[in-house]
């Protein structure tokens, strides 16, 4: 999944989109293109003047096929970001987007969850695997698919198991020792990223 975002349907907008699909195109054949190409276009669509800064950056995503040069990149592209407002571009904090991974938590999630991503079923219950989820809902759960038709009753389809559903309170405590957690790492990565030499990444994980 490509981050999230939430893009106003006005010309900038969609001038932002169409730049952004192009450049997709172009960076196709690399590992984790999606993800890492939003960034590139963000800086070369509002910041064309920190193009250098960017070419140094991509030294990263060019490296190598492994997930961990490329939050090598993708961090070292927003510490150059974090140093410039954008008008009419904002940056949400970690967890506080529209849709999150749900092993953040366990798989528990409170009403202010709307998405989950990553639930891929050769992870489902398996806590052996990165990204690994368990399924939250009975056995009975949508068990009468008519009841969608009822936008009163379509509600007694999901029905979870215990422990699952938490509140507000209970949820936010769990994403924000999560956050503390690995903003040690985080830190960590961000001076790596500035030294773009491949011996000091040869064990990044």
């Amino acid at each position: 999944m490509t981050g999230s975002y939430i893009v106003r349907n006005d010309p900038r907008g969609r001038d932002f989109l169409m730049m952004w699909a192009k450049s997709f195109e172009v960076y196709r054949d690399r590992f984790g293109s999606d993800n890492a190409a939003v960034h590139s276009a963000i800086v070369r669509r509002y910041l064309p003047k920190l193009e250098s800064s960017l070419a140094k950056c991509e030294y990263w995503w060019k490296l190598t096929e492994q997930y961990c040069r490329l939050f090598l990149y993708e961090v070292c592209v927003r510490n150059l970001l974090d140093n410039f407002d954008i008008p009419g571009v904002q940056f949400l904090e970690k967890t506080y987007s529209y849709v999150r991974d749900g092993w953040l938590t366990g798989g528990k999630f409170s009403q202010h969850d709307f998405i989950f991503h990553n639930w891929k079923e050769k992870v489902k219950n398996n806590r052996a695997a990165f990204g690994w989820w368990d399924y939250q809902f009975t056995e009975d759960a949508f068990n009468n698919l008519s009841l969608c038709t009822s936008g009163e009753e379509a509600y007694q389809l999901w029905r979870y198991k215990p422990g699952f559903r938490v509140t507000v309170a209970e949820n936010r405590k769990s994403l924000d020792t999560w956050i503390k957690n690995t903003k040690k790492e985080r830190d960590r990565q961000a001076k790596l990223s500035q030294t773009f030499n491949v011996d000091s990444a040869v064990n990044c994980h």
